[in-house]
């Protein structure tokens, strides 16, 4: 039966199974010739009777009466009025509310009867948007009757099962769309088929506006990606359409016109036909001159149509934060780093990045400036407001962190980014001055408390309060992290505990904020008292339990002699990966685990900032590995804590720098002076160290803010020592593992690597992963990640993939394969160079993220780049 009949005789049939009897009235008489040749199988059963107006409602209630007799329920029946539900004057009240009213108009639509609604229901599984709305509208002004859209809607089915419908394997308009505009290796058929004007007519119908067949296929996929495209973004300028785009000849309706749009939004979507969307988006944005079109940041957030509006929309952000800050300006760029550009591009997206950054520099910056003014404040409150709450202020230091970070990864291009330059300094220059005032209200207010910081856990406290404790209950991991500062273990905190338990508790530091303090501090037995004392070198050592203290290996020899069980040592990178069976069947049998990490890192930041920086990024991917292999091997605690922070960035000093005491100098460095006598000055704050319950004679000095004393030599981007938050504010971050059942055995995969190119010759990359069994065990994808390594050294930082990449940590969550139950989905991971070491090979691995073990590798691949 025709398409629209058998729509509406659906819908009476619907009712008739639901309600029993239907009263259908139809006062145009649409149906009065389908309501005579109705018959019960076509209606669920139910029988027809029709009014009859020479009869009347009298004679037709006397044939519905007898039908009703000695019921509990209602009969099925459709009773047809070509009247208006008033004219009826209630004739059939009761069989209306027994039953059910179909009619044009009624509400839900399910039992709505006019030919348009009924067209419209039926035609949209035949017909484009466009093409449905323009015939439902000929319904509307009377042009059409049942039997012409019956007709109508035939032909529109022959379409869709034609000659297009066998070149592109559907009937689906957006689908043939797409398809031809990503593959024309489908012309030679389309033309042997002679279906060319058969597209032409469908994608006309579709987008509401004339496609000409005449100039052959490639033409034709020209005349489709700029009208969508063009559509596309003048929808999403809507009333800002610059003058010389407003001549572009645009479908009439706003259905099709729409279609343009959702058409494009699917183009950008689809991973398979990404390719021809940047290559169609480059072509169309030179036609329209995009680069000379006047279009404000609004206008341009609006729409992600062309690469250039996207970095025309970067500028403009760029310009907007360094004038006035915004949260929705960082969100906006935060949004765009997921955008459809951010993943065909990694240079846009590495510059979103860092516009987002030092956005969120300018924001946080604000906030604590804001929360300091007319306010007194105590040392506990400050520390307090820095490290605790949903907001800490030590979010700022994670944006100037990550702005660090991400810039000096950033290819810089002094013309191309003058914007950006402009916002980073604005970026750094706000956080050196907050932070400084930051700095010299609590080193104040820390003096004024007599350093005292009540119901805070001190360092020299931790082991006694937090690691005893925890190994008298079960086996624990004790990791001592050479600069880890508390806004680091925040983010490893947010990381691990989407699969353990942390608790992350902010400590201070012993002063000098220095790294054989404050590892000595750590140490059991420091509860009972530490002393400072001066050693060869403009060195300090500490004196515990009447041991002194200098090296890691006095510090782990002291573990050795004063713990009681089984203590096993280990180094970080001997845990991420584990590779070691002999290490590893120790900690098995230990019943305390001592993990050192990152030492020589206070050296390394001062002599090589940029290999320290990326040392310091990958530290917390090292220890949430370090952190699943301790659990696999039977710890049941691990708990994490550092020397001391840092303040690391360039221009974070504030003013000139300052003469230190002198004196007999113990130590000295550009944030502290330890030593006796020598003078006094406004600028540094100078306290005996026995004021922080410290032994010795030895006194310290420190600048009140973030200045520093004049020091010969080395970097000018990495201090530590001081007083100020991010230097003194350690974390103490106790890990525990959740409940969780023991994985099942999952099967073997083969991996394939395969590389964009063969040499490895520009900043980006590609590298496509595939992974197969052969095994009846189930696949379990893993968490990944890719590294290009020059010898054991990482060169590279991932920025996008396919699919499942983690802004977070950078790794990529596989998944399994739609077609292949024993494969993994094919994913293309996108890698930035950061390094250009002096080697003519490189190798790139697929690591498994949270492990490090490697799952396969292509060794000697060329590398040939200079940054």
């Amino acid at each position: 039966m025709a398409l629209i009949t058998e729509t509406l005789l659906d819908l009476l049939r619907r009712q008739v199974e639901t309600r029993g009897t239907v009263v259908w009235f139809d006062p145009e008489k649409t149906y009065l010739d389908l309501a005579r040749s109705l018959e019960p199988e076509d209606v669920a059963g139910a029988t027809t009777h029709r009014y009859d107006p020479e009869r009347g409602f009298v004679w037709l209630r006397r044939q519905l009466e007898p039908l009703w007799e000695k019921r509990t329920d209602p009969p099925r029946l459709v009773i047809y009025v070509p009247l208006a539900q008033a004219e009826t004057r209630h004739a059939l009240i009761e069989f209306e509310v027994t039953g059910v009213v179909m009619q044009p108009g009624q509400q839900p639509p399910e039992r709505n009867t006019s030919l348009a609604a009924v067209a419209h229901r039926a035609l949209e599984t035949v017909f484009p948007p466009a093409a449905v709305e323009r015939i439902v509208a000929q319904v509307e002004a009377g042009q059409l009757s049942l039997a012409e859209l019956d007709q109508l809607a035939e032909k529109g089915t022959e379409a869709h099962t034609g000659a297009v419908a066998v070149i592109f394997g559907t009937g689906n308009v957006s689908e043939v769309a797409l398809r031809f505009l990503s593959d024309p290796a489908l012309d030679d058929e389309i033309v042997i088929r002679q279906a060319l004007g058969s597209l032409a007519g469908l994608l006309s119908d579709a987008l509401g506006v004339p496609f000409s067949a005449d100039e052959g296929p490639k033409a034709l996929r020209a005349q489709l990606a700029r009208q969508v495209l063009v559509t596309d973004l003048i929808e999403a300028l809507g009333d800002s359409v610059p003058q010389p785009l407003r001549t572009f000849s645009l479908a009439e309706r706003p259905v099709a016109r729409q279609a343009a749009v959702d058409l494009a939004r699917a183009w950008r979507n689809r991973r398979d036909v990404a390719d021809a969307y940047v290559h169609w988006a480059e072509r169309v944005q030179a036609e329209i001159g995009l680069g000379s079109l006047e279009l404000d940041l609004d206008v341009l957030a609006r729409t992600e149509t062309f690469a250039g509006g996207e970095v025309r929309l970067q500028r403009e952000v760029e310009t907007a934060l360094a004038k006035r800050p915004a949260s929705r300006l960082v969100e906006l760029a935060e949004a765009r780093l997921s955008g459809f550009w951010s993943t065909q591009r990694p240079e846009i997206k590495a510059r979103w990045e860092v516009v987002a950054d030092a956005g969120r520099v300018l924001v946080e910056a604000a906030r604590v400036e804001s929360a300091l003014k007319g306010k007194k404040w105590s040392s506990g409150s400050l520390l307090s407001a820095y490290a605790l709450g949903d907001r800490p202020w030590c979010e700022l230091d994670t944006a100037q962190r990550h702005l660090e970070r991400d810039f000096h990864r950033f290819e810089l291009d002094v013309q191309q980014h003058e914007s950006l330059i402009q916002l980073v300094a604005k970026a750094r220059q706000r956080y050196a001055a907050v932070s400084d005032h930051l700095a010299d209200l609590f080193t104040r207010a820390y003096a004024a408390d007599r350093f005292e910081l009540p119901g805070v856990l001190l360092q020299a406290d931790v082991y006694q309060e937090v690691v005893g404790p925890a190994a008298e209950s079960g086996r624990v991991a004790y990791i001592l992290v050479d600069a880890l500062r508390f806004e680091m273990a925040r983010e490893l905190s947010a990381i691990l505990e989407q699969a353990w338990k942390p608790d992350l508790t902010p400590v201070p530091a012993t002063p000098p904020t220095v790294t054989e303090i404050g590892m000595a501090a750590l140490l059991p037995g420091a509860e009972r008292g530490l002393t400072v004392i001066p050693t060869e070198g403009n060195r300090l050592a500490a004196v515990v339990a009447g041991r002194t203290l200098k090296t890691r290996q006095d510090r782990l020899a002291h573990f050795e002699e004063v713990v009681e069980g089984n203590v096993v040592v280990a180094k970080l990178d001997q845990l991420a990966p584990l590779s070691d069976t002999r290490l590893s069947q120790m900690i098995k049998s230990a019943d305390l685990v001592v993990v050192t990490a990152t030492e020589g890192i206070d050296g390394l930041c001062e002599n090589d900032p940029a290999l320290a920086r990326r040392m310091l990024d990958d530290v917390l991917n090292q220890l949430r590995r370090a952190v699943k292999t301790l659990f696999a091997l039977g710890i049941e605690t691990v708990v994490i804590s550092a020397d001391h922070g840092y303040l690391f960035g360039e221009k974070l000093t504030i003013g000139s720098k300052i003469d230190a005491p002198g004196g007999k100098t113990a130590t000295l460095k550009r944030r502290v002076w330890v030593g006796q006598g020598g003078a006094e000055a406004p600028a540094f704050l100078r306290a005996p160290l026995s004021a922080f319950g410290i032994g010795g004679k030895l006194e310290i000095a420190t600048p009140w803010n973030l200045s520093c004393f004049k020091v010969k030599g080395g970097a000018m981007e990495y201090f530590h020592g001081g007083l100020s938050l991010p230097e003194l504010v350690v974390p103490v971050l106790t890990v525990r593992p959740a409940v969780s059942q023991a994985p099942a055995a999952a099967a073997r995969v083969q991996w394939a690597l395969t590389l964009g190119s063969q040499t490895i010759s520009t900043r980006f990359l590609s590298v496509t992963i595939k992974g197969r069994s052969e095994e009846l065990l189930p696949i379990e994808p893993p968490t990944i990640r890719v590294e290009v390594r020059a010898g054991d050294q990482p060169i590279s930082v991932p920025v996008s993939a396919s699919y499942g990449f983690q802004e977070a940590t950078k790794d990529v969550q596989l998944a399994l394969s739609d077609e292949e139950p024993q494969a993994i989905a094919k994913n293309t991971v996108t890698l930035m160079i950061t390094e250009t070491p002096s080697v003519d090979e490189v190798t790139v691995h697929l690591l498994d993220a949270t492990t490090g073990v490697s799952l396969a590798r292509l060794d000697r691949v060329p590398f040939s780049i200079s940054l």
